[in-house]
């Protein structure tokens, strides 16, 4: 549930969570840069096993995304000055969802076989809590994790853009953290065309023309 500094109230769907925002579905208006407290409840989080969710979570609304053929909007939500047991307890459910979702390749090679990401990724609600997940591995730089969660939630909904723009953000990142500038320019490009609106694409984008280049110039002109 949603309280706006005016009292006023929406509940709403929450499809995206961190431990820096989240974005919530609802059906009530709501102004950019608007105020707001989100309080989670842990029957409706998309993760197994929660009896508590965190404490009501201070909020700024950062962007609104019109869902095409309804009255449902996205709100792309940032928290602000979150308490420790706030933020503690918002990390405790992501990393409990994280080892959920581990990469299946590395669980069979310890003999621990699972379907987890299969039976998550055939629920809209299971694809959601992949889509969390790959975004809070992304953040720790993760890459294989992130990209393997992201790619179990397409698997089952291949239209979406945000999990296809989810993974080429994932290839970019990767792409600039070994100084491959041109496959991220590339990777970047394919992310804009399912999201050309998405702040956090044109942060890369922006980041990936200030990035300084390691390939072949920078070889032969670095200071030995």
């Amino acid at each position: 549930m949603l309280t706006f500094v005016d009292g006023a109230t929406a509940v709403g769907d929450v499809v995206d969570l961190s431990t820096q925002g989240a974005a919530v579905v609802v059906l009530s208006p709501a102004p950019a840069k608007a105020r707001v407290t989100i309080l989670l409840d842990p029957e409706g989080l998309p993760i197994l096993g929660r009896e508590e969710a965190p404490p009501p979570l201070p909020a700024v609304v950062l962007t609104r995304r019109d869902q095409p053929g309804s009255k449902a909007a996205r709100l792309g939500l940032r928290f602000s000055a979150l308490s420790p047991p706030a933020t503690s307890r918002l990390e405790a459910i992501l990393d409990e969802l994280l080892q959920e979702v581990a990469p299946v390749s590395a669980r069979a090679a310890r003999g621990e076989v699972t379907d987890v990401p299969i039976r998550l990724a055939t629920t809209e609600e299971g694809r959601e809590a992949l889509f969390q997940a790959s975004r809070a591995r992304l953040a720790s730089g993760d890459f294989a994790t992130a990209r393997e969660a992201a790619a179990w939630a397409l698997r089952n909904d291949s239209r979406n853009p945000e999990y296809r723009a989810l993974v080429h953000r994932i290839n970019a990142e990767e792409a600039l953290a070994k100084g491959a500038l041109d496959a991220a320019q590339r990777e970047i490009a394919h992310a804009r065309a399912q999201l050309p609106d998405d702040a956090e694409v044109k942060a890369l984008a922006d980041r990936a023309t200030t990035t300084p280049t390691k390939g072949l110039f920078g070889k032969l002109f670095a200071k030995r």
